[in-house]
């Protein structure tokens, strides 16, 4: 039987409990021996450009939330494939398929644009209500396409880089496409920290302290 490595352990235990219950408590910031992160932009610019990719699509995304704002299912799928690697790359075949085509993620998400939700009785296509936008069902197609891409684009890259030998490369890699960087803030605070977590480190960090 393979034995992983603690650390490989620990990342992996990590981005398990994003998918678990979590509170809003940040705790301080992490101090981990061994690990400067000196050559991290360099080593991981390919993980933070899937970062940003993914930022990009769920801004666009959120714009929905806005009273009569439509969102177009063209500029979504735009942001989904393009980059390389792309969102769509790098996604596994199964959430890519949820996310594009007549009836997929995005395409529900643009339908609803624009308009106003009733909860009760499913009609229409869905729209904006109490600062958020449901599709005709009440489901919230922007928190599908994001949260979904955190298992489906950055832990599934994850799981690629650590098939292998754990060097100080793929550790900055891994690190990045989890959300968190050298510095460990445990916080996704802008205000109180230069570099604050993103993506899966954000809940993470919200984690038992």
């Amino acid at each position: 039987m393979k034995i992983l490595n603690p650390l490989k352990l620990a990342i992996i235990a990590i981005f398990a409990l994003v998918f678990t219950a979590c509170d809003n408590n940040e705790v301080n910031p992490l101090v981990v021996g061994d690990y400067d992160g000196t050559n991290f932009s360099t080593h991981a610019s390919t993980e933070l450009a899937i970062g940003q990719q993914l930022a990009a699509l769920t801004a666009e995304a959120k714009k929905g939330r806005a009273n009569g704002t439509v969102v177009s299912e063209e500029t979504l799928n735009n942001l989904f494939t393009i980059g390389s690697p792309s969102l769509k790359s790098t996604a596994t075949s199964y959430f890519a398929g949820k996310l594009e085509g007549n009836t997929g993620f995005m395409a529900e998400l643009a339908n609803a644009s624009g308009g106003t939700y009733t909860p009760g009785t499913p009609s229409g296509n869905g729209g904006t209500y109490g600062g958020f936008l449901f599709d005709e069902n009440g489901l919230e197609m922007e928190q599908l396409i994001e949260k979904g891409q955190f298992g489906s684009v950055l832990y599934n890259h994850a799981v690629k880089l650590l098939s292998g030998t754990l060097t100080p490369e793929s550790t900055d890699k891994v690190v990045a496409i989890f959300g968190a960087n050298p510095t460990f803030p445990n916080s996704n605070d802008a205000s109180k920290h230069q570099s604050p977590d993103k993506f899966a480190a954000v809940y993470a960090a919200r984690r038992d302290k």
